[in-house]
């Protein structure tokens, strides 16, 4: 899982990550990977480390348009408790759907 990853592996504090984006891999009908961007080192003094890094996917059939599929992820996003790291969509359709994905952290 992305978020064990994150902290047992790369030890990352909240302020260290970047962005996340996903994209689809090479095989026929796509696996969805993500991409973690992140610093080295901490730049905030206090910076709590990422316990865990929820995520919210949204599925949709290739024939829905994408503004509709990334208003359901934003609307997802707003009112929470959360601080959003990343919000991203595939660049095309994977198989026959297209996918969004928003992730975050608790707190602000």
């Amino acid at each position: 899982m992305l978020g064990d990853k994150i902290k047992s592996e790369l030890g990352l504090f909240k302020d260290q990550i970047v962005s996340i984006s996903i994209h689809d891999s090479r095989v026929h009908h796509g696996d969805l990977e993500a991409v973690v961007f992140y610093r080295e080192k901490s730049i905030v003094a206090n910076s709590e480390p990422t316990e865990s890094i929820n995520f919210n996917v949204v599925e949709r059939d290739e024939d829905i348009v994408w503004g509709d599929i990334l208003n359901e992820v934003l609307m997802n996003v707003n009112g929470k408790s959360q601080q959003t790291i990343g919000i991203s969509s595939t660049f095309r359709a994977v198989g026959d759907e297209k996918i969004a994905c928003s992730f975050s952290v608790s707190g602000r």
